[in-house]
């Protein structure tokens, strides 16, 4: 009985899902364009930041439920404002991390939520979904996370000189997306005549060529190669890309896993 009173809370703790632990949170400048993640992030006064979170259950044979992806921003001034984000589940362990800009010419700033710009992914969505806009009012909750299974929110902060606290709509800076061009159109050819009675003539007899298959085996090989191999590395998380590089960054921890 000894034994088995020993076992049960070691079997009990196994079944708990563990939470992904470490810089969980990071951030880009996406003003300057760097395209650098991590954490601190240097700004400047008034840049535009990427921020993301990952939640990943590390615990095989688990299943975390009603993940919860929440982020709190200091209410004070500093030359190093901080934001912090927690992931939590109703049946693991809270765990939390921190991320920091440090604020190039030293003036104090405060690091402010932007609404409107959160995203998330995971194998449910991989694509990328919108979701109802409370990671600053209570959190984010992202469904359930099988064992290594991973969800990634992004958003944006700004580095701000007013008080702490999300902005209103209309103090948020315009992000403008980059134009799509216009295809060019395509350049129209004339037939050239072709003369009575040529090779080139329907009406001519036409000798017919053996048939040697092979465009329908250049067929049956196109099929044997896999489409997409690959997905596109972190680098665009400069102007505008936000969401492509966290899509890459989602699908580079998913399919490391395999």
């Amino acid at each position: 009985m000894l034994a088995l009173a020993l076992i049960l809370p070691r079997a009990a703790i196994a079944d708990t899902p563990i939470f992904l632990v470490g810089n969980i949170f990071t951030g880009a400048d996406n003003t300057s364009g760097s395209g650098v993640w991590g954490d601190p992030i240097s700004a400047n006064p008034g840049d535009t930041l990427d921020l993301r979170v990952v939640a990943q259950n590390q615990t095989a044979g688990t299943v975390a439920t009603n993940v919860k992806i929440s982020v709190s921003f200091s209410t004070d001034k500093s030359t190093n404002p901080e934001a912090l984000a927690a992931v939590s589940a109703d049946n693991a362990q809270a765990i939390s991390d921190t991320v920091t800009v440090n604020v190039v010419n030293h003036t104090a700033q405060s690091l402010q939520y932007l609404p409107g710009y959160l995203r998330v992914y995971s194998d449910a969505c991989p694509q990328g979904c919108s979701k109802q806009d409370s990671l600053v009012s209570g959190g984010v909750n992202v469904g359930n996370l099988a064992a290594g299974q991973s969800a990634l929110i992004v958003f944006k902060g700004i580095v701000s000189s007013q008080a702490s606290g999300a902005l209103a709509s209309n103090q948020a800076p315009t992000v403008v997306p980059t134009p799509t061009p216009a295809p060019a159109a395509a350049a129209v050819v004339s037939p050239t005549p072709l003369p009575s009675g040529g090779r080139d003539d329907p009406a001519a007899t036409t000798e017919e060529l053996p048939k040697t298959g092979a465009p329908e085996m250049a067929l049956l090989l196109s099929g044997l190669f896999p489409i997409g191999v690959g997905f596109k590395k972190l680098g665009f998380w400069g102007r505008g890309g936000g969401e492509e590089s966290a899509l890459s960054l989602w699908q580079k921890r998913e399919f490391s896993r395999g």
